[in-house]
């Protein structure tokens, strides 16, 4: 194979540092920041293999074909097809040699799961003893299995529920100085990782080079019929990791020397005295139409000793004629109507409140003219 051969750079104490590989240069160099610092959010050398144009590129990847299988690229899409030969493989090895930590995620799919085939995604050194895989066998969608080994002792295989390998889906394989994480990961979605699995013994030496590769084998039985493995990229990210202290007023517990936050995906609940942004508080109060000229009282809502809402909202419609109210009370025992509109037959209505009391409540009364539609609803918002 054509590996990349050249020797990466240590310290004085033989310790790799953090550097890349300059293919213009044919060698590694130091990453510094100014001064011989190290930079911090380093991605040393990225990595997105997208399969653009016809062929495999040969310099990016070695491969070895085996008998009846068949490697092709159209459309941005590796296909692997197996054939039906027995004891045959196809090895395809990125060039590229990684160092820990680094990731490498793999979107793919198969054709279909059938006996006697076996599919890696895998890093590896290039003695073969060291590495983590992921393997895919037997006839189930959504099973796999993920694997590592140290100097040719393998980890227990360990077998995982995955999403399934029908339809496009991330095989992950992040490899950590201490640990080493399997995850499958949706595509095209929010819903980020499925699941995500652990290895802390046996796993990959740190000190080494490692090439990620991918396999797909037919073993001693003929496989029933050809399988295409289709990868849509392969993406590798080789990252300098830190260790790094965050403190704020060292030691000080000074609001304004506070470490400000930021939170996304969710909302900040209160904490003692110190109050965030919390969700509205959505009530559906009726939909029970109203007989002429009656009244509908809603239930008292607490909005708390401390004060966490600040505006009341409510909004009525029915296809009738009618007046909608917001009442407050201190005490939930005596009420006043603090705010009301008129509402027009067959539209809605809605109105606001800011809150000067603990207790809120809706209010309806009715035309004179029964209703056959109605619908009442409100809302608590936060400070």
């Amino acid at each position: 194979m054509s590996y990349n051969t050249q020797e990466m750079i240590k310290d004085a104490g033989s310790k790799l540092i953090p550097q890349y590989y300059n293919k213009v240069e044919d060698a590694y160099e130091p990453v510094m920041g100014h001064g011989g610092s190290i930079l911090i959010n380093s991605v040393q050398t990225p990595v997105r293999e997208d399969f653009s144009g016809t062929a495999l590129d040969s310099s990016n990847w070695s491969s070895t074909i085996g008998s009846g299988h068949t490697v092709s690229v159209a459309s941005s899409v590796l296909t692997l097809a197996t054939g039906t030969t027995a004891s045959t493989e196809t090895i395809l090895t990125f060039n590229t040699p990684f160092t820990i930590p680094f990731r490498a995620q793999f979107i793919y799919y198969l054709s279909q799961r059938i006996a006697n085939q076996e599919f890696y995604f895998e890093v590896i050194n290039s003695a073969g003893d060291m590495y983590a895989q992921w393997l895919l066998d037997g006839t189930t969608a959504t099973y796999g299995k993920y694997v590592a080994c140290n100097a040719g002792t393998v980890n227990s295989t360990s077998s995982a529920t995955i999403l399934t390998s029908a339809s496009y889906s991330v095989a992950e394989i992040e490899l950590c100085l201490d640990e080493t994480y399997y995850s499958s990961r949706y595509v095209d979605s929010v819903s980020g990782v499925a699941v995500r699995y652990l290895k802390n013994r046996l796993i990959p030496d740190p000190t080494q080079e490692y090439y990620v590769r991918i396999r797909a084998k037919n073993l001693s039985t003929a496989p029933a019929s050809t399988t295409k493995l289709c990868v849509d990229a392969v993406l590798i990210q080789d990252i300098t990791e830190l260790t790094a202290e965050v403190t704020g007023g060292r030691g000080n517990t000074n609001i304004s020397q506070a470490i400000p936050m930021y939170s996304t995906g969710g909302y900040l609940s209160s904490v003692s005295t110190a109050y965030c942004v919390n969700k509205l508080t959505f009530y559906t109060d009726t939909s029970t139409a109203l007989a002429a000229s009656a009244t509908y009282t809603g239930t008292s809502r607490d909005t708390g000793s401390t004060g966490l809402y600040s505006k009341f909202r409510a909004r009525a419609y029915s296809d009738q004629a009618g007046t909608l109210y917001i009442d407050q009370s201190k005490d939930a025992s005596t009420w006043y109507s603090t705010t009301s509109a008129s509402v027009t037959a067959a539209s809605a209505k809605l109105i606001e409140e800011t809150i000067v009391a603990r207790y809120v409540r809706v209010r309806y009364v009715n035309s004179t003219t029964a209703q056959t539609t109605f619908e009442l609803v409100s809302v608590l918002v936060p400070m």
